[in-house]
């Protein structure tokens, strides 16, 4: 059994609409069966069939549908024979597959256009059909769709009239000898009727003609083309010498002569003043003269050219700003001052230049006329460096960014603003402290601010905490950076700091250590030279200590710092052996402490460290062991060798033991003393060596 899948597509005149019925019939395989509807005509068009062959069972479904004709069908004409044609596409189903266009003649002919045909479609809803000859004509879209077709209405007529011949629409109605012919010459395309016929690009040539030529010339462009409208424009014609009754003659291939009316060349004026005849010249600022051409003319009163006498007009070059300006007769050549224009010539042309950016004025000047002035546009250059506008900043130590604001402009290589584009500035500086920037004063830090198109600069703030005189840079890509020297000054005093070594040495009673320096700092550590301040000075040794501003001098408790110094240095002086804390206070300022080192003098005499006890037994070792210190003036203990002999005073028994011990540190350990004999009675020990006084012990008794 053969079932097709997909609707059946009949196929039937243009303007019909299709219907049948569901076929389903079962035939002995090989058998043939053929079907055939009897269409219903719709809107008066004949009848249309469908047929199909097949083997076998086979069952059919076929779509319907409409084929529309497209409306609205438009024509126009463009030019000498280009006709556009424009339509409404084909409505209802079944779609178009495309269109094929025909033109129609006032006889009835009938012959593709657009370069369509039946088999040659075009999908959208207009075309143009180009080279049409001349005549009347109606123009008919027809949609396909497969064998279907669909014709449209006839368009309105459209008439293509052909050139045969040329007409002056502008004659000269007179000129003067040199300058150009005023108001400039027209020549158009004409049909045989009379009529403009609008063709562009057809050459037309005009010539001098009329009976007393005496030699003239004409210049200028001499072959011009039509525009759409059909017309050549001559702007630049010119006829060397005066002369009556002369014509111009304008001929173009195929096309019929045209002479204008007999006109008069006068002889010129003499000049009367100079005037620039090109638009203000305008650009980027430059050391060469590349803006123009700057053309001058000569005119005369009526502001007719006039040509310069025999040997010429030399003309002054000047301009009154006040970068560095310069002209020359070429683009970017030697530059020069003035020029001449050459005799028989009415015009001459130079080019300008400037380093400063503005809107100065160009004079161009000769003796006996008036001057020509125009005011040029000169525009920054491309930028190429950054630089400082505003003062250096300068102010206290700080965290936050808050010195400023700091101004930079991006200029070109003459210093002109440039505000084209954006520019991003990367900020830095060479300070060792905290550095920090800020587009705001006090603001969040940042790396980088951005000159906006249209500006040409932009600030920001700094802060640094190091007192000092840091390098800040300004850089951006391919631009020179900028630097300046900023002053950072340091902060408010907050605090005394020690800035020497701890002091060391032995003890004394006066103040020979040092000299120890402390100096007044902000938070940050910067010295602070502002104003005098009064330090008070202390210790926490429990020996006699004193203080002095100069070594061994008058004892003192305080000190100054002066004005317009940061620093102040004093002595130390302490009897007690040990480590004491110096502290260094001011008002309103926090404290600078330091650690001393204070050693024993050299040794002095001898001193009883361990004394013995009041009591003692006779024939028992005295405990604990008694022992005998060398020691300085002070009573601090030395590091001493000596020998040390014990004996007893004048009382009944011995003392026994080891009586002659070597000092250890500074210190003699007698371990095995004790009374022998007689013992009971009060006591002393007597302790002695070479060089010293002997010292006597307490008291003590024995029983």
């Amino acid at each position: 059994m053969l079932v097709p899948s997909q609707p059946a597509a009949p196929e039937s005149p243009p303007g019909v609409r299709a219907s049948a019925l569901p076929l389903r019939r079962l035939l002995r395989s090989s058998a043939i069966v053929v079907a055939v509807w009897f269409l219903a005509v719709v809107l008066g068009a004949g009848p249309a069939s469908a047929y199909w062959t097949a083997t076998g069972s086979v069952t059919a479904e076929v779509s319907t549908g409409t084929l529309s004709a497209p409306t609205a069908v438009t024509v126009s004409l463009i030019g000498a024979s280009t006709i556009p044609v424009n339509w409404t596409a084909s409505s209802g189903t079944p779609n178009p597959e495309g269109y094929y266009i025909t033109r129609s003649s006032s006889n009835g002919m009938a012959v593709p256009a657009c370069g369509t045909s039946s088999t040659v479609l075009v999908t959208g809803t207009s075309c143009t059909d180009t080279a049409v000859a001349a005549g009347t004509f109606t123009y008919t879209v027809t949609a396909v769709y497969k064998s279907w077709t669909a014709a449209s209405v006839p368009s309105g007529a459209v008439t293509v009239v052909a050139a045969n011949k040329l007409a002056f629409t502008t004659s000269p109605s007179g000129a003067t000898a040199g300058a150009p012919i005023s108001p400039a010459v027209a020549v158009s395309l004409q049909s045989v009727l009379g009529t403009t016929v609008e063709a562009a690009g057809v050459p037309i040539t005009v010539s001098l003609s009329g009976l007393n030529l005496n030699g003239a010339r004409l210049s200028g462009t001499l072959t011009a083309l039509t525009n759409a409208q059909g017309v050549a424009v001559f702007n630049d014609l010119s006829i060397d010498k005066a002369g009556l009754g002369f014509t111009l003659t304008a001929t173009s291939s195929g096309l019929l002569d045209a002479t204008s009316s007999p006109f008069t060349v006068n002889a010129p004026l003499p000049a009367s003043r100079l005037v620039i005849t090109t638009p203000p010249v305008s650009g980027p600022a430059s050391a060469t003269a590349s803006l123009g051409q700057v053309t001058l003319q000569l005119q005369d009163a009526s502001g007719n050219s006039a040509p310069a006498p025999a040997g010429g007009t030399v003309v002054a070059l000047s301009s009154n700003s006040t970068g560095t300006k310069v002209f020359s007769a070429t683009a970017s050549g030697t530059p020069t001052t003035s020029l001449t224009i050459p005799a028989g010539s009415s015009t001459a042309s130079f080019y300008y230049g400037d380093t400063k950016a503005g809107t100065p004025t160009l004079t161009i000047s000769a003796s006996g006329l008036t001057s020509a002035i125009q005011t040029a546009t000169v525009s920054a250059a491309a930028a190429s460096r950054m630089v400082f506008t505003s003062a250096p900043v300068s102010g206290a130590a700080s965290a936050t960014a808050n010195l400023g604001p700091a101004t930079v402009q991006r200029q070109d290589t003459f210093g002109n603003p440039v505000t084209a584009g954006a520019t991003t500035l990367a900020l830095t500086s060479n300070s060792a402290g905290g550095k920090v920037f800020s587009a705001t004063a006090g603001g969040s830090t940042t790396t980088s601010v951005t000159i906006p198109a249209g500006s040409s600069t932009a600030s920001f703030y700094y802060g640094d905490t190091k007192a000092g005189t840091p390098t800040l840079t300004v850089s951006a890509s391919g631009l020179t950076s900028a630097t300046q020297t900023a002053t950072i000054n340091a902060a408010a005093a907050s605090k005394v700091v020690f800035t020497s070594a701890p002091v060391s040495g032995a003890a004394s009673a006066t103040a020979t250590l040092g000299p120890a320096t402390v100096q007044r700092q902000d938070t940050f550590g910067n010295p602070v030279t502002a104003g005098a301040t009064t330090l008070a000075l202390s210790s926490n040794s429990t020996g006699s200590k004193v203080f002095s501003a100069t070594a061994g001098g008058t004892s003192t408790t305080n000190v100054m710092i002066p004005a317009g110094s940061s620093t102040a240095s004093f002595y130390y002086g302490d009897t007690k052996a040990g480590t004491p804390t110096l502290t260094v206070s001011a008002n309103g300022l926090t404290s600078a402490t330091q650690t001393a080192t204070v050693t024993a003098a050299p040794a002095a005499r001898l001193m009883f460290g361990q004394q013995p006890p009041s009591t003692v037994r006779g024939g028992q070792v005295i405990a604990p062991a008694v022992t005998v210190l060398i020691v300085d003036g002070f009573g601090n203990q030395t590091t001493g060798t000596v020998q040390v002999t014990m004996r007893k005073g004048a009382s009944p028994g011995d003392l026994k033991g080891s009586l002659t011990i070597t000092a250890v540190n500074g210190i003699a350990t007698f371990s095995d003393l004790y009374i022998a004999g007689q013992a009971t009675a009060s006591h002393v020990l007597i302790a002695s060596t070479p060089g010293f006084a002997d010292v006597t012990s307490n008291p003590f008794n024995a029983n």
